[in-house]
């Protein structure tokens, strides 16, 4: 195998690593109900907090089982993104972001409500 950037690629796209992200999804989505006047609820901003801590520490704990470290993972997700940004590689951190976005994860939790 690559990388530490490879093996984390692997992991976030294995069906242990997402399963517990749809189960996070599955018992909060409900919160995310909009009310009559479109607005979220202030609690919200908490159960996002909780997901991120979760992501973050997922990641984390799986990059130290490799015997790498957060700031390898990022030098070469950004070492990625210049020498080739439409790989799947150079296009990975931008995705690791994104999955912690206030935005992306409302979205996620209500497709979660809709299904």
């Amino acid at each position: 195998m690559g990388d530490i950037l490879d093996k984390v690629m692997d992991a976030v796209y294995s069906d242990e690593f997402l399963a517990q992200f749809l189960e996070f999804a599955k018992s909060n989505a409900d919160n995310f109900k909009e009310s009559t006047d479109g607005e979220q609820k202030l609690g919200n901003t908490e159960i996002h907090k909780r997901y991120v801590e979760l992501f973050e520490s997922s990641l984390e704990d799986f990059i130290k089982t490799q015997g790498s470290t957060g700031e390898e993972f990022v030098e070469l997700c950004k070492q990625a993104q210049v020498e080739d940004p439409e790989s799947d590689r150079g296009m990975f951190y931008q995705m690791v972001l994104a999955s912690v976005d206030y935005d992306v994860f409302v979205l996620l939790m209500k497709e979660k409500l809709s299904k």
